[in-house]
């Protein structure tokens, strides 16, 4: 075999391992800290899980799972590249333009008509529960400070944390070494995977994908951020504000 042919090959099983080792390598990281880490925590410290069930003990675990499975896929490149790469790796190396007034709405329109199609196909799926809700974890709530704290936990975090492990760290690992679309597909059944639930899992991937496209347009995770956080103040409103006016938009 070539030098050349041997180099050839090596990026190729390079590219393989970074295919599905990076994928693997964030499931990994997301459930080891949400099973082992706070599971572990849970067993340790019994006085520790009434605490945890309540809508504050909810939040404040949901963050620290959510920060501590950044910091444990971000830290080991930190500490063998330079902090540069890290920034630009994961798309907060570019301040965010004047288009990211207009287009995270312009995009949610599309995601939606996407969505809505995506929803009627996977009827036809017999695995897919189409009346399954996802479960956000804030069931019952009535005090003001709860609405307030739901809100942080569903419309704050997640576009924040979530954006970075996936669209941020996880898109731009992968795009390094392959084209768009193969970057934006394995990034969302990634993200789409992580919600454990069906239905769900499919409305997740169609919206990464069109979290993808604004990471890739505008070369940064702002205009993603807002979509997301577009995307998850809409269903805040349909599930707690909306039932408050006599709404029953979501039965």
């Amino acid at each position: 075999m070539s030098e050349s042919s041997d180099t050839r090959a090596t990026r190729i099983f390079r590219g393989y391992l970074t295919l599905l080792g990076e994928p693997a390598g964030v499931i990994f990281a997301f459930f080891f800290v949400a099973a082992v880490v706070f599971g572990g925590l849970l067993v340790a410290v019994p006085g520790l899980e009434p605490l945890v069930s309540t809508t504050l003990g909810q939040l404040l675990s949901g963050a620290l799972i959510y920060v501590l499975v950044v910091i444990a896929v971000v830290l080991p490149v930190l500490i063998v590249r330079k902090r540069d790469y890290v920034i630009k790796l994961l798309g907060m190396n570019k301040r965010p333009g004047r288009n990211i007034l207009w287009l995270p709405f312009v995009i949610w329109l599309a995601y939606m008509g996407v969505t809505i199609v995506a929803a009627v196909g996977a009827q036809y799926l017999p695995w897919v529960d189409g009346d399954q809700a996802q479960e956000v974890g804030f069931d019952g709530i009535s005090l003001p400070i709860e609405y307030i704290i739901a809100f942080i936990a569903l419309v704050v975090i997640p576009p924040i944390a979530e954006e970075l492990l996936f669209r941020g760290y996880l898109f731009g690992r992968l795009r390094e070494r392959f084209g768009f679309w193969v970057t934006a597909i394995v990034t969302s059944l990634t993200f789409g995977f992580v919600h454990l639930q069906w239905n769900v899992g499919i409305d997740t991937f169609v919206l990464s994908i069109f979290l993808c496209y604004l990471r890739e347009t505008t070369g940064s995770i702002w205009a993603s951020m807002v979509l997301h956080a577009i995307k998850n103040g809409i269903a805040y409103f349909l599930l707690f504000i909306a039932p408050l006016m006599g709404w029953q938009l979501l039965q």
